[in-house]
C-alpha cells in the first residue's frame, strides 16, 4: 500500500496514517451503506486530534478500523508506521481505546475488574492503584460497578485503556451523556494525558469540546473529510463573516435581512447576521427600509461557524453531483 499526502507528512513520522480508507457495510436485500469514504488521516505525535462530525458521520467506524474491530473495505492504515491490521499485534500494546462499551463484571468492584485485566496483560497491582488515582476513582475503587454513575463508568473505562501506559489513546465520545462536572473532569484528564506525551484521537460531535481540548481536527461529513488542520488554522482561515446587530425592532429587521438572503439568528436582544462579508451592506439593506443600526460588531469565527459552513458546502456539492 502506497501512502500519499503532503511531503512533510512522512508516514514514519505519524502515529496514525490512513490512505484512501473506505468502509462499506452490506445489509440484507443487497443494500449497502458507505460509512467511510476515501479518508486520508494524518495524526502527528502528541496532542489531541479531534474527529468531528454529527452522528452517522463515520467517526466510530474510523476508530473501529484503527483498533482492528472492523476491517476496511479498501485503503490502508498505519499505526506507528506499521500496517494494520496485518501487524496490529506488534503495536497493540502501545494503543489504548474506549470505543465500544467496555465489558465489566457488574457485581465486582472497579478495582477487581481492573486487577483481572491487569493479570491478563501482565501489569502489577501497584500500577492498577496508580491508574485508579490517575483517572480520579480513588475512594470509589472498591464499590461494585453496578453502583457506578455514568461518569464513574467512563473513568473506569479510561483506567482500563491506560493500563499499559499507551502512546496512543482512541476515545469515542468520551463525555457523551455525562453531567457537566463529569464531562469537565474527563476533558481535563484528556488534556493532562496529552501534556504528558500521549497522542489522543478523540471522536466527538460536541463542537465546543473539540475546540476546547483538541489541537488539530478532521471534520467528517457522510464518511468523507471536508477539512483537516489545526483548530487555530481552520478558524483563522474561515471565510465565515458574522456580525452582531442591535436595532430597535429585531423582528422587522429579521424579515428585511432574510428577504435580502441573509441568514439571521437571534442572540438575546441582538441579531447575528451570517455570511456578511461586507458589514456595510447590512447597514444599507436596513437603512433602505428606514431601520437604523444602533450597534454593529463583527463576530469572531469559531469552530461551530466553520463546521456549519463546511458541511453546508459539502451537502451542496453532493446535491450538485447527484443532479
Amino acid at each position: 500500500m502506497t501512502f500519499s499526502g503532503n511531503a512533510e507528512d512522512r508516514v514514519d513520522d505519524l502515529v496514525v496514517a490512513t490512505d484512501g480508507l473506505r468502509k462499506v457495510y452490506r445489509h440484507r436485500m443487497g443494500r449497502s451503506v458507505v460509512a467511510v469514504d476515501d479518508l486520508h488521516l494524518a495524526v502527528r505525535s502528541g496532542g489531541v486530534h479531534g474527529l468531528l462530525g454529527t452522528n452517522g458521520a463515520g467517526k466510530t467506524t474510523v476508530l473501529r478500523m484503527l483498533t482492528g474491530l472492523a476491517r476496511p473495505t479498501s485503503g490502508g492504515i498505519r499505526l506507528f508506521g506499521e500496517p494494520v491490521p496485518q501487524r496490529l499485534p506488534s503495536v497493540v500494546s502501545r494503543v489504548g481505546a474506549v470505543v465500544d462499551e467496555p465489558l465489566f463484571v457488574p457485581t465486582f468492584s472497579g478495582r477487581k475488574n481492573l486487577l483481572l485485566l491487569a493479570r491478563s496483560v501482565g501489569v502489577s497491582r501497584h500500577h492498577v492503584d496508580a491508574v485508579i488515582g490517575q483517572v480520579g476513582l480513588r475512594g470509589h475503587e472498591r464499590e461494585r460497578v453496578r453502583r457506578y454513575s455514568a461518569g464513574m463508568r467512563q473513568r473506569l473505562a479510561l483506567a482500563a485503556a491506560l493500563m499499559r501506559n499507551p502512546d496512543l489513546l482512541l476515545l469515542d465520545e468520551p463525555t457523551d451523556g455525562l453531567d457537566p462536572a463529569a464531562a469537565r473532569d474527563i476533558r481535563n484528564l484528556v488534556s493532562t494525558l496529552a501534556e504528558h506525551g500521549v497522542t489522543v484521537v478523540l471522536a466527538s460531535h460536541n463542537l465546543a469540546e473539540v475546540q476546547q481540548v483538541c489541537h488539530a481536527v478532521t471534520i467528517l461529513d457522510a464518511g468523507r473529510t471536508v477539512a483537516t488542520g489545526t483548530v487555530a488554522d481552520l478558524v483563522g482561515d474561515s471565510t465565515v463573516r458574522n456580525v452582531r446587530v442591535s436595532v430597535a425592532n429585531p423582528a422587522t429587521a429579521t424579515k428585511v435581512l432574510e428577504a435580502a438572503r441573509y441568514r439571521v439568528l437571534r442572540d438575546g436582544p441582538h441579531l447575528v447576521v451570517e455570511g456578511a462579508e461586507h458589514p456595510e451592506d447590512v447597514v444599507h439593506v436596513l437603512a433602505d427600509q428606514d431601520i437604523y443600526v444602533r450597534e454593529l460588531v463583527p463576530v469572531r469565527a469559531d469552530l461551530e461557524a466553520v463546521f456549519l459552513q463546511l458541511t453546508r458546502e459539502a451537502a451542496r456539492r453532493a446535491e450538485g453531483g447527484a443532479a
